[in-house]
Parts: structure tokens; C-alpha cells; sequence
């Protein structure tokens, strides 16, 4: 990942638990033009320790929010694991935008995007930009997690399921409790099922490596028709 040379300051405006391991971190920059696209990442710089890490941006650009950008952070990513080392007004350096994990070439299109963990950040952007649009276009989200407690916008997702219909939001779980009555096992155990429903459409892979394989792995195995262009990939 090279970043661009856009350097910009920034505070953090809010923060709150995603999970008992992910915080969710909304920063608000301090000058204006930073310009994103749903997908992107950006390099995150803490200026008082100096240190500087890559997270994708887990929101849309939106009027009613500008100059806000929302991170999901591993909680081991931090510096400090307990309590989480966040502070209201913190001031940060963020550089970017970088990454062409973005819908340019499919914005017409529907699209099926799988995630993992905090990969699931830069799919949450893509889909909020999709429902502010004025689309015909399906989205699907295949959202793989350990457990209930792990599950990153669980109600958000479900909740824009229910408002948007042309919006599918499959939430798996490979250690969920016996409560839970989704879908179990890894995303890719329903890939095939999601790719039976709604392709042709472009595919979107964020999380582990080996998830990512894996997937690729099943399309071959398939003979997918889908064009290796209609493959894209961010992990």
C-alpha cells in the first residue's frame, strides 16, 4: 500500500466499541479537501506517538457529515489493550486516500461483496453510498464473523435491509452461540449460493488472505464465468 501525498490533520470527534476487540473511531479533519471513495484506505498517524498505520475508511462521503471519515480499529492494533486508548480531541495526521477497492467501473452494476472482520469496513462504505443512490443495482453482503458478539453493524446492516430491499445482507458466524439462527461457517461456504442467485456480478473480497484464497479457490474449482476483472481484491 503507497499513500498518496495528501497529508491532512485531524481529531478524533467520537469513538465507541464496535465488539469486544474492534472500536469504531470517527475523526474530523481540520481542513477541507479530503476527497475519498467508498473502498479506500488511508494511513492514520498519532501525533503523539508518531506512529502511523493503514486502516480502510469504513463510510461514504456524505453532506450531512463532511469532513468525517469512520475507521474500524482492532483493539490489538493499539498501543494499549486495556482500556481502549482513545481520547475525544486527540489529534491524528491522516494521508491519502489510496486504493482502487472502489465500484468506479461497476457503479451501474450490482455487486456481491464479501468481508471478514474489520474487512468488512470498506464494504460498509460501498453499501452506504449505494443506498444514497438513485439505483436499480442489487447489492449483496456476505458478512463473516466468530461469533454475535464480533459482528461489526450487525443492526445497522440489518436495519438498511429491511428500508432498502434491493439491498441482501447475509451475516455468517463460524462459532456462533446455539441461539443464533443465521448462517454458520466461513463466507465461503455460501459463496456459491450467493453467486447462483445473483450473478453475473462483480465480486468484491476484503479480509484474511486465506479467506480470499479460499474463494478464489472455490471460483476455479466452479469454472466461474465471472471475468477476472470482476474479481477485486483489498487484504
Amino acid at each position: 500500500m503507497n499513500p498518496s501525498s495528501g497529508d491532512y490533520p485531524a481529531h478524533l470527534e467520537a469513538w465507541r466499541p464496535l465488539s469486544p476487540s474492534v472500536d469504531e473511531l470517527t475523526l474530523a479533519l481540520e481542513l477541507p479537501g479530503f476527497r475519498w471513495k467508498a473502498g479506500q484506505y488511508l494511513h492514520l498517524g498519532r501525533e503523539a506517538t508518531g506512529s502511523e498505520k493503514p486502516y480502510s475508511i469504513a463510510s461514504a462521503p456524505h453532506p450531512a457529515l463532511p469532513q468525517r471519515v469512520q475507521l474500524a480499529v482492532s483493539r490489538s492494533e493499539s498501543e494499549e489493550a486495556e482500556p481502549p486508548p482513545w481520547r475525544v480531541g486527540e489529534r491524528f495526521r491522516l494521508r491519502g486516500p489510496s486504493g482502487r477497492f472502489v465500484r468506479d467501473a461497476f457503479e451501474d452494476r450490482g455487486a456481491i461483496l464479501v468481508g471478514t472482520g474489520t474487512g468488512v469496513a470498506p464494504l460498509r462504505a460501498m453499501v452506504q453510498a449505494e443506498a444514497e443512490r438513485a439505483s436499480g443495482a442489487e447489492l449483496v453482503l456476505i458478512a463473516g464473523f466468530r461469533n454475535e458478539a464480533e459482528s461489526l453493524w450487525h443492526e445497522e446492516f440489518a436495519a438498511l435491509a429491511e428500508r432498502l430491499p434491493r439491498f441482501h445482507y447475509l451475516p455468517t458466524l463460524s462459532a456462533g452461540s446455539p441461539e443464533w439462527r443465521g448462517k454458520r461457517g466461513y463466507v465461503q461456504s455460501h459463496l456459491v449460493e450467493v453467486l447462483d442467485a445473483f450473478a453475473p456480478a462483480p465480486l468484491f473480497l476484503c479480509g484474511r488472505r486465506a479467506m480470499i484464497e479460499a474463494c478464489k479457490v472455490l471460483l476455479h474449482t466452479r469454472a466461474s464465468t465471472l471475468p477476472p476483472e470482476w474479481i477485486i481484491t483489498e487484504g
